[in-house]
Order: C-alpha cells, then sequence, then structure tokens
C-alpha cells in the first residue's frame, strides 16, 4: 500500500495561483506551470499541481496529471532554448504535445515547429508527416526561405509573380511530396525555369498563381503546355 508522504507543496500552490491569476497565453501558462513543477524534486510534484488545480478552478479544462507532467515536459524541453520556444509559442498545444513526445533530434523538432507554423497541420497531418519523415522531404533552409513574406495587414503575398496558372486537385500542394513530384513533372516535360512551384494552403496564395478547388481530376493540367 502506497501512502503519500505529507510534502509541504505550498509554494508551489502560491505560484501557481499568480500564474492562473496573471493575463498570459495558454501556451505560456503551461510553460510557467512546468516550470513551477520542475523546481520541485519530488515524482508527485504533478499529480499534486494537477489535484490542486482541479479543487481551485473546476471549471478550466486541461489540468489532469498527465497533462500537467506534459507542461513539465514541455519547460524541460524549451528551457535552454529561447529559439525553439518562440517557435513552440506559435503553434496549438496539441501539435506541440505531438512534436514533443515524438523521437526527434533538435533541429527535426526545430523542422517541424516550422512546418507546423507555416501549414497549419493538423494533429493528424502532423502524425502522418512525422511517421513518413516529411523533414527528409523539405531541408529546413528551404522551408525557412519560401517567397511568402509577411506584410502589415498580416497577409502572406508572394514576392514573384508568374503569368502560370496551376490547376490543382484540392489541397494537393499542401504536401511537401507533391511539391517535389510536380516540379518533378514540369522539368521533365517543360522549361522548369518557367515555372514556380511552392506546397502552401490555396488559402494564403495572392499571387498569379492561383489554387483553383476542384473535383478530382484525372490528371494535373498545366495551362500553355502539354497535359501530364
Amino acid at each position: 500500500m502506497n501512502i503519500r508522504k505529507n510534502i509541504d507543496y505550498s509554494p508551489m500552490f502560491d505560484a501557481i495561483q499568480v500564474a492562473m491569476s496573471a493575463d498570459m497565453s495558454q501556451l505560456k501558462l503551461y510553460y510557467e506551470l512546468g516550470r513551477f513543477i520542475c523546481q520541485r524534486t519530488e515524482k508527485g510534484a504533478a499529480v499534486a499541481a494537477a489535484e490542486y488545480l482541479q479543487q481551485n478552478y473546476p471549471g478550466v479544462s486541461g489540468l489532469s496529471p498527465r497533462n500537467l507532467r506534459r507542461m513539465r515536459n514541455f519547460y524541460h524541453m524549451y528551457e535552454g532554448n529561447p529559439e525553439l520556444l518562440d517557435l513552440a509559442m506559435q503553434i496549438g498545444w496539441t501539435q506541440n504535445v505531438v512534436i514533443l513526445e515524438a523521437d526527434l533530434n533538435t533541429e527535426e523538432r526545430r523542422w517541424y515547429l516550422c512546418a507546423v507554423r507555416r501549414w497549419g497541420w493538423s494533429k493528424a497531418e502532423l502524425l502522418i508527416r512525422i511517421e513518413s519523415q516529411a523533414h527528409q522531404e523539405v531541408h529546413l533552409d528551404e522551408l525557412e526561405n519560401q517567397c511568402y513574406t509577411e506584410c502589415k495587414n498580416n497577409e502572406l503575398e508572394c514576392t514573384k509573380y508568374y503569368q502560370n496558372s496551376f490547376l490543382c486537385y484540392r489541397n494537393i500542394f499542401r504536401s511537401p511530396m507533391a511539391e517535389f513530384v510536380t516540379k518533378d513533372l514540369v522539368k521533365t516535360n517543360d522549361p522548369e525555369q518557367e515555372f514556380h512551384i511552392e506546397s502552401a494552403p490555396p488559402a494564403l496564395c495572392k499571387s498569379a498563381i492561383r489554387f483553383i478547388h476542384l473535383p478530382a481530376l484525372p490528371r494535373l493540367t498545366i495551362r500553355g503546355t502539354q497535359k501530364l
């Protein structure tokens, strides 16, 4: 029979109360809660924090012992890497958990943080990308140096304009692999310098490259060239 030791967690509880009363984002709050737990040496600190939170903040979701342990790991993972922490703060908690629990090295973790921020992958999409090792398809330098720039109105616009229009199957260009396949098709059949191909959600592209939502088609058509 396990008997819980009488441990004074009041300093941690006081810090948690202050953080819960502060006006901060979810990710920042989770990072702080993880920090409070990491400051304790007891193995049961995450459980104690969860019980305190559930008792005092019953209307707040996401405060289970399992999630508190994730917050502890989240803090521990990024406390010494402010660059990765900044990237992690720009995506959702669910996607952060997937990346946190995946078997990735630092550069791979950085790649997926950047990719989720750029392409807006859901949890399911992210799991598929990690399983297929999508980071091996596109180098991080390519990912970070895309032709999309953020304007003052927070809209993304392409920095180059092309006359060729691409007709795509639904969201085919959200896949880096589809991007590479299409580039290879163009390179094989037409002068590749005449085309600019990138993977991105159609709604984000405001350039002369027009992404059109169509029902399933038997082939990909590139205007002005032969059908592939």
